[in-house]
């Protein structure tokens, strides 16, 4: 019942949404980029440790959103078929004065993985930023299948123009993100814990826990009006102490640098 009461409510406020933008004249952008970077970290967990291709696709209408991305492994590493991932997402946004709301939908579709070993999951999910200094932001995503749990990040961004773009030179920018992501019990349960083995017990966060730290920094160097290539470097650190101890007990990785290169192009 809980999980059908949750995806009515966002679902309901992203058709209120889209209703309210169906009378507007559409004017459609889009943007692609090609990405490879070196592991594959998704909200602190270490996926794959080995580079990866990442492409995304962005069309966004009013304030409609439609984007895909995807993640494939570059190397042939163990159960590679169970990484490789495609994401879907429809969101809504809107607001007034320097506040900013989205509503969303996401499926995460584990195409190549043989049906006993992934199961594709869903969110829903609300998002507010302040349009002020730092772009402080939050957002709850609310997970109706697998993990039937919560999700949560809030953090600041901003960005600098260190070079505008020239008829000889590239123009240069400076992006920073910095986050902190956290869940209920039943999500940790689901995400971050570990089946026994034959040294250890299972390992189960008995408690909502403060999870994952994240800091990014993008340098877009523009081309043109519709090319950039995107230097990226990126911290990832697990923050709850008895997750760490026990993902260190057994070899995973609680803390990690990422790094990549994207091309980008606005069509």
């Amino acid at each position: 019942m809980k999980r059908t009461i949750h995806a009515m409510m966002a679902a309901a406020l992203l058709c209120s949404a889209c209703a309210a933008a169906g009378g507007a004249t559409l004017e459609v952008e889009s943007e692609a980029e090609l990405s490879v970077v070196s592991a594959y970290v998704w909200r602190g967990r270490v996926i794959n440790d080995e580079p990866c291709f990442q492409p995304a696709l962005r069309i966004a209408s009013s304030n409609i959103l439609f984007s895909a991305w995807g993640t494939w492994d570059l190397t042939d590493v163990t159960n590679s078929s169970s990484h490789s991932r495609v994401d879907l997402t429809l969101e809504a946004s809107g607001g007034f004065g320097i506040h900013m709301f989205s509503a969303g939908l996401a499926a995460y579709i584990y195409h190549d993985a043989p049906a006993s070993a992934q199961d594709d999951t869903f969110e829903v999910y609300l998002r507010y930023v302040a349009d002020v200094l730092m772009l402080p932001f939050v957002e709850v995503r609310y997970d109706f299948s697998a993990y039937d749990g919560y999700y949560g990040s809030a953090g600041i961004a901003h960005s600098f123009t260190l070079r505008p773009r020239s008829d000889e030179l590239a123009g240069v920018d400076l992006d920073m993100k910095l986050s902190v992501g956290a869940c209920d019990r039943t999500y940790a349960d689901r995400f971050y814990g570990l089946p026994a083995d034959d040294l250890r017990p299972e390992f189960k966060p008995d408690k909502p826990i403060l999870a994952d730290l994240t800091a990014s920094v993008w340098l877009p160097m523009t081309l043109s009006d519709n090319l950039s290539v995107i230097p990226m470097a990126r911290f990832v650190y697990i923050i709850d102490g008895d997750v760490r101890d026990a993902w260190s007990e057994r070899g995973l990785d609680t803390e990690t640098w990422l790094w990549g290169v994207s091309l980008g192009v606005s069509f």
